[in-house]
This record gives C-alpha cells, structure tokens and sequence, in this order.
C-alpha cells in the first residue's frame, strides 16, 4: 500500500512592510516637490491649514505692514511655499536672489509677473503654492483693503489665474504707497504722542522696517528725526538735540538707530531729574512778573473795592445829617426864637422889624440876622476858604481809604 504523500507546507507568512518615517517639520513639507492630490481627506485638511487667515487682518488705514509681514512669513515656512524647489518665496530676478516678504521693494511687479508665468499653468507645488497664498491673503483683508485690492486684480491676474506673490504685492504698495511721505511725518507724529520719546521712537522703528524694505534712502528719516525732536516741548532736549545736529553736519558719524538711542537716553535722564519741561530762566523770569502783576492788579482791586465803600457810606452820612438838621429844626421852632430859623418866602421882604430891631435874611448864616449879606463876615471868609475846604475833604477821603486798605489786609 501506497503511503499518502506529506501533506503540502504552509506557505510562508507575507512579510509586513513598515512605512520608512519622514522628518519634517510641517506635514505640507512631507513631500513637498510633487504636486499634492486635493482629492484624498488628509490634503484637503492641508489646503484648509495653508489657506486660513493670518491672525491679523490686513488694514490699509493702519499700517500694520510689519506684522502682517512677519506672519505671513510663519504662514509660508510652515506651509512650504519657501521650499526649495517649489520655492515661491524667494525670487531670482536678473542673477540676484531676493526674500519678497522681507524685500518687497525690491522686487517690481513687472519682475514678480515674469517669474509667475514660468509655473502659473504648469502642474507642479508651485503653482499650488501660489494659488494656496492667493487665498490665504484673501482671507486675511479687513473690510478697509477687501475693494482697493480688487480693484487691482489685473495685476495679479497671470492666464486668468491669480498668482499668490503678485497680491502680496499689490497690497504692500497700497499699505506703504508713499513711504517718503510717512517718513517726512515723523515730526508731526511726535506732536501727537505729547513729546514722549519712548513712544516716538517705538512708532519710529517700526516704520523703519518697513523704509528699508524699500531699500529708501535713511538719510530722509535721519533730517527728519531732528526735525522731530526739535519739535518737543522740553527746552533742554531741545539744545541737547540742536547740538547732535551741528555735531552732525561738521562730519560726526550719526545715524537713525544711534540718534534715537541717545535722544532716548537723554529723555530718561531728564524725566528721573525731574528736569522735563523745567522752566527756562527767561520762563522763570516771566512766572516773576506776571506774580509782580497780579499782585499790583489785587492792589487796585482793593482800591477799588474800599472807594466803593466809601461813596456807598456817603448817602448814609448824608442821611443822618438830614436826620439831624431835622431834630434841631422841631427843636428850634419849640424855642421862642424859632422864627429866625425860617426863611423867608420868593414873595416876602428879606428885612423885618422884631421887638424894635431891624433883622435881614442872611443868605450865609441861613438865619435872620442883625446884619446885612453885605456885612456878613462869614460870606468874606467863604470864598477865600473854600479851596482849602476841598483839600481837607480830600485829605480826609485818602485818610478813610487808606484805614479801609489797612483792615483789607488785616483781614
């Protein structure tokens, strides 16, 4: 009998395949040469990554180019859009390689438009990069910048398609149209902050950064800071600063960063000697006078105040006499000699015979009298005493005044 045949071996088991891991440091950078399939789950999530708004929105009005600069910088390293070989980034224009976020001035957009069109409509990582900036810049407008940008849009159109570095920039000529023009206004910035150095100078440097992505000439900012800083309201600062400038223009070395360094420095300096906007002698001189004047100005106020007092208690004076003449009126005419305290009528004789006498109205004494006007030696005496009546008066008037200076004061 024939033995069975050995049953047959198992077939071996397949060996596993172990996917060999990749460094990067983004999964956009995985594999960053090969165009990307948009259709599988996991790049859709890489588009959504690359293409969402930058934490800041750019606004035209606020110049805040520096740090929309600076995320967007982030934004295109973790996104791979500056790799090499599918770089858009960094562009060679003429044999010279330049950073479009870092120097944007320069670079022309006529250059950006030709080196668009080398990748625009080919099927390769740049082109995706380039529409993957488009919309994450897109996204990334404020409702300030969304119309003057799309206004634009020929410029960063390339075959129909738009191209990610041209609207970069489009939108920082619009952010920085005039970079001169804000440099040349630093002087009245400072005007605006109170003539806080430190303030100044943080507003200043930010704007720098973005002058020297312009590649602009430093010297502008450099006249314009002494311009500045003579504009402040510290005397001191300001004599300190003409100094720098004449140390300037015999030859001494000084730029921007060192001006501003040492203007800095000076500004502190005066603020813990609590010597900021101390008075100049001239100034102190002035405080002098203008105390010396409100000081006469009181005086005449006083003056003024006790004359008003004094012709206020005239009517009062006046009042009491009345009173008076008026008492010894009723007192006179109980008297038996009353009648030569009352004056005769318009109508009735000036001269009347009384218990044999002869009496005449005396128009001096105010009284019948045994004399005439004519022999009245009151009447003579009158006019040679009445100027020097006036000069008492007087004396009298300035002698009250002054008593009622004295108890103004004493008060």
């Amino acid at each position: 009998m024939t033995p069975a045949p050995a049953p047959a071996p198992a077939p071996a088991a397949a060996t596993a395949m172990v996917p060999v891991p990749i460094f990067a440091f983004s999964p956009a950078l995985v594999n960053p040469t090969t165009f990307t399939d948009y259709g599988t789950k996991d790049q859709k999530l890489l588009f959504a990554a690359a293409t969402k708004p930058l934490a800041i929105k750019f606004e035209t009005e606020n110049q805040n180019v520096t740090s929309f600069r600076a995320l967007l910088k982030d934004r295109a390293m973790a996104a791979g859009w500056s790799h090499v070989n599918a770089d858009i980034i960094n562009v060679t224009i003429r044999g010279r390689t330049h950073n479009l976020i870092r120097h944007y001035g320069q670079v022309s957009l006529e250059d950006l438009r030709g080196v668009g069109n080398q990748y625009i409509t080919a099927h390769t990582k740049q082109a995706q990069h380039s529409y993957e900036m488009y919309t994450a810049l897109m996204e990334s407008l404020a409702e300030n910048s969304i119309t003057k940008v799309t206004l634009e849009a020929q410029k960063y159109t390339l075959h129909r398609l738009p191209s990610g570095p041209l609207p970069f920039k489009v939108l920082m000529n619009i952010g920085s149209a005039d970079m001169r023009a804000t440099v040349s206004h630093t002087r009245e910035y400072i005007r605006t902050v109170g003539s806080n150095i430190t303030e100044f100078n943080t507003y200043v440097k930010g704007e720098l950064k973005s002058l020297r992505a312009h590649v602009e000439d430093t010297q502008d900012l450099l006249v314009n800071l002494f311009k500045a800083y003579l504009n402040v309201s510290d005397t001191e600062f300001r004599e300190y600063i003409k100094r720098k400038k004449d140390q300037y223009n015999e030859g001494v070395d000084i730029n921007p960063e060192s001006l501003m360094a040492e203007a800095e420095a000076k500004y502190k300096a005066l603020k813990l000697g609590n010597k900021w906007n101390a008075l100049s002698p001239e100034q102190e001189q002035i405080v002098t006078m203008s105390a010396e004047l409100k000081e006469s100005k009181d005086k005449n106020i006083k003056f003024v105040s006790a004359f008003s007092k004094v012709t206020k208690k005239k009517p009062a004076v006046k009042k009491d006499k009345k009173k008076k003449k008026k008492k010894d009126k009723k007192e006179v005419k109980n008297s038996e000699w009353a009648w030569k305290s009352v004056a005769p009528t318009k109508d009735d004789p000036k001269t009347k015979e009384v218990n044999g006498k002869t009496y005449h109205w005396c128009l001096h004494h105010k009284k019948w009298t045994l004399h005439s006007n004519e022999q009245c030696d009151l009447g003579k005496k009158k006019g040679d005493n009445e100027n020097a009546n006036n000069i008492v008066a007087d004396q009298s008037l300035l002698g009250t005044l002054k008593s009622i200076i004295e108890e103004e004061n004493q008060e």
